[in-house]
C-alpha cells in the first residue's frame, strides 16, 4: 500500500486472492500545476464502501478519445488522443475484435457483480433494521439464510459465496487481454441463474 495520493493504493481481497488498485481521481483547482491521472478504465462495479465504489473497471477499448477541461471563464479546452493496442498483444494472435468482445463481457459481469453487491447490502440493511426495531423471527431467519448464500464469512479459507464468485469471475476477466473462453460464459450463465433465483425468492 501507499499513502501518496498520486500513486495507486492496493487492497487485497482474501476471498478471491486478487488485488484492487485504488487511484485518486480528483482534479483540484488549486493555483499552479494540477495533475490528473487516468488509468484508462471505465467505471467499475458498485461497492458499499464509497472509496472503492466504481473503481477498477474494465479497460477502455482502443480508439480515439477526447479530453476536455472547463476553465473558470467558461472556456473549454479540449484535445483528442488515441489509445492504441499494444503491438505485442496483436503479435500474440489477439485481435482488436477479441478485445472488444472481452470488454463487452467484462461489462456484463461488472453489472451482475454490482447487482449482487447491492442486493447483499440491501438485505444487510434490512436485517440490521429488523434486529433493532422488530421481533419477526421468521423474516430474520429468511434474511439470514439468503445472506448466507450471498456473503462469504469473515476469515481465510472460507467457501466463497455468490458475490465472491462474481468478483472472482470479474477479476479473472481483468487479468489479461484475451478472448473470454467458453468456460467463462458458462460460469456467467450459472451465476446468473443463481442470482435470478434468489431475486425471485425475495419477491
Amino acid at each position: 500500500t501507499t499513502t501518496d495520493p498520486d500513486q495507486p493504493r492496493a487492497i487485497r481481497d482474501m476471498s478471491t486472492e486478487f488485488t484492487t488498485y485504488l487511484l485518486n481521481k480528483q482534479l483540484t483547482a488549486n493555483k499552479g500545476w494540477n495533475r490528473f491521472h487516468w488509468d484508462m478504465r471505465m467505471p467499475g462495479p458498485w461497492n458499499k464502501q464509497k472509496s472503492r465504489r466504481f473503481r477498477n473497471g474494465p479497460k477502455v477499448p482502443p480508439g480515439k478519445y477526447e479530453a476536455s477541461l472547463n476553465t473558470s471563464g467558461a472556456k473549454t479546452v479540449a484535445f483528442e488522443f488515441e489509445i492504441a493496442t499494444d503491438p505485442r498483444i496483436l503479435a500474440s494472435g489477439v485481435t482488436e475484435a477479441d478485445i472488444h468482445t472481452q470488454i463487452d463481457f467484462q461489462i456484463k459481469v461488472r453489472d451482475k457483480l454490482s447487482e449482487a453487491l447491492q442486493l447483499q447490502d440491501h438485505l444487510e440493511q434490512q436485517l440490521k433494521a429488523l434486529k433493532k426495531n422488530g421481533n419477526d423471527a421468521e423474516k430474520k431467519a429468511t434474511l439470514e439464510a439468503v445472506l448466507a448464500r450471498l456473503k462469504t464469512k469473515e476469515g481465510i479459507y472460507e467457501q466463497p459465496k455468490l458475490t465472491a464468485q462474481w468478483s472472482y469471475l470479474y477479476s479473472m476477466g481483468n487479468q489479461a487481454d484475451q478472448l473470454p473462453g467458453k468456460d467463462a460464459y458458462q460460469r456467467y450463465d450459472e451465476l446468473s441463474r443463481v442470482l435470478d433465483a434468489i431475486i425471485q425468492e425475495l419477491k
